[in-house]
């Protein structure tokens, strides 16, 4: 993915920050495209060339292209996403081409042609993820989109929940996350279960920032923290939420059909990876107490394992020497509460731990 300068600046917020005047987009075109052919270009046109003496003849293959940079915060999205957008599409009409703003700024919205892609980004507190776990549910009908992806580009809890629900971006000391908590892994969690549900119109995913240097930085919190002594590396609840996401990503979303209760406070989603013929359930509690549940296979499986992240309560996280407070473990099933028959019906019952992300991997 690359992204390019689309004629605005964000160091000036809102929405009388500069932006090139309409008939001065064509510099800014002419920019993005040289770029692109420094990128792509073969070695017979200039930028390729240039690349070429630079040490790197091969192209890169650029699959997907962000047009801007949170632009909903300007008035002059509406000329310069549809100008950038057509000339690049000439260009280079293979490309996937991402807009970064589409109903965020309250005097317009951003019509994406379908195949393309919207970027929204989230700073929130942790009751909005996951007030907000259906929000991909039927949302290219919902919206009019149709044929439209989405891409969550950046996201974090980064605040505690408050009665406003609004985000305090001077971070006070009382309502700030410094560090990604066990409640920043649920609710995160949560959210991004509900974009695993939607596959067919949920494309990326990515917390943000990804790295802190400790000696120096200007936002938290932080995916990974680190100095230059290796020792002091911090990997947070909210990477391992993403750790675990990531490894145990099946193939094709199922079906599951709730017969009793409703999501919250359990959310889940289920996979199947047809390399590993395997199922993964991940399972997310966010009550302080244990939830029992139920699982009725549609066939027989062969063997069920488990990881969980958890944490003595909602605010622990990882910090220098001591790294270990919040991560995955296996769960002990010979030790649990539970109940399973593999060979029989393809049962399984099981008290889900409190505040608590579990990954269930049931082997057919």
């Amino acid at each position: 993915m690359l992204a390019v300068y689309a004629g605005f600046s964000l160091d000036v917020y809102g929405q009388s920050g500069a932006s090139y005047p309409e008939d001065q987009m064509h510099v800014i075109l002419q920019e993005a495209l040289d770029e692109l052919e420094f990128c792509m270009g073969n070695t017979s046109t200039y930028w390729g060339a240039r690349r070429a003496a630079l040490g790197h003849p091969e192209p890169f293959p650029i699959k997907y292209v962000e047009i801007g940079n949170e632009d909903w915060f300007s008035s002059t999205y509406p000329y310069r996403w549809p100008y950038l957008y057509n000339g690049l599409k000439e260009a280079y009409p293979d490309i996937q081409y991402i807009s970064s703003a589409y109903d965020e700024n309250e005097y317009y919205n951003i019509s994406i042609p379908a195949g393309e892609v919207w970027d929204t980004h989230h700073y929130e507190e942790p009751s909005y993820f996951i007030r907000n776990f259906d929000f991909y549910d039927n949302w290219q009908e919902r919206t009019n989109n149709s044929g439209v992806e989405v891409s969550l580009g950046e996201y974090s809890a980064i605040q505690i929940d408050t009665p406003s629900g609004i985000v305090n971006y001077s971070f006070p000391a009382d309502l700030h996350i410094f560090y990604p908590r066990l409640v920043s892994a649920l609710a995160e969690g949560v959210y991004l279960l509900g974009m695993e549900r939607n596959p067919d119109v949920c494309k990326f995913a990515s917390f943000a920032p990804s790295l802190q240097d400790l000696n120096w930085y200007n936002w938290t919190p932080d995916m990974i923290a680190f100095d230059a002594d290796p020792s002091h590396t911090v990997l947070s609840a909210s990477y391992w939420q993403q750790w675990l996401f990531a490894h145990y990503r099946g193939h094709e979303t199922l079906p599951v059909t709730n017969t009793e209760g409703d999501f919250n406070p359990l959310f889940w989603v289920a996979t199947i990876d047809n390399e590993k013929n395997a199922v993964y359930l991940k399972v997310i509690n966010t009550l302080n107490a244990s939830v029992p549940l139920t699982v009725n296979m549609p066939q027989k499986y062969q063997s069920v394992n488990g990881t969980i992240l958890t944490g003595a309560d909602l605010n622990s996280y990882n910090y220098i020497y001591n790294q270990t407070e919040v991560i995955p473990k296996p769960i002990n099933f010979t030790n649990a509460p539970v109940t399973y028959s593999p060979s029989s019906n393809g049962s399984f019952q099981w008290e889900v731990p409190r505040y608590s992300l579990n990954v269930l991997q049931f082997g057919l």
